[in-house]
């Protein structure tokens, strides 16, 4: 009888170990690491999309909160002089936004899309011919892992907008 009530304690501490494990694995968030940057994000976040890599050299990767309350879209482009102005210029009109503002060295923009606010970051790195877009929307607030980006392209890392509108 000993024997018997040991083993089912033995089982049931094998299964809450086993348990707590697959929680603190759930919980722990895996960095992120693409071509040109890393990211840390946080344990109720999960890669919906990418990261892709395009003909033309770019990678994308969509990320979404588990929950749906807000989704982050990062695009690395190959830049041309000028070319950050131009695709800020065309993702306001796509998205309805607000007239680009250079602020911080970036390019920022707002939108309202199905009734949740957003907003548009695009920054140049000239020494190294390259572009960053991203684009936030949903609880901009659950998104600011994104300014901790680190990588070999400093001059790609997103500043907070001042104002989260």
């Amino acid at each position: 009888m000993h024997h018997a009530v040991l083993s089912k304690s033995l089982r049931t501490a094998a299964l809450l170990a086993g348990l707590a494990l697959a929680m603190a694995a759930e919980a722990a968030a895996a960095p992120l690491t693409i071509k040109y940057y890393s990211l840390d994000p946080p344990p109720d976040w999960k890669v919906l999309n990418g990261p892709k890599t395009a003909k033309d050299g770019s990678v994308h990767i969509l990320l979404g909160q588990k929950n749906h309350r807000c989704s982050a879209s990062l695009t690395v482009f190959p830049a041309s002089p000028g070319l950050a102005e131009k695709r800020a210029r065309e993702a306001a009109k796509l998205l309805g936004g607000t007239q680009p503002v250079a602020r911080n060295g970036q390019l920022e923009f707002a939108f309202k899309k199905m009734g949740d606010n957003g907003y548009c970051i695009v920054r140049e790195d000239k020494q190294s011919k390259l572009l960053i877009m991203v684009i936030v929307s949903g609880d901009l607030r659950q998104a600011d892992f994104i300014y901790s980006m680190r990588g070999d392209y400093p001059a790609l890392v997103p500043v907070k907008p001042e104002k989260l509108w």
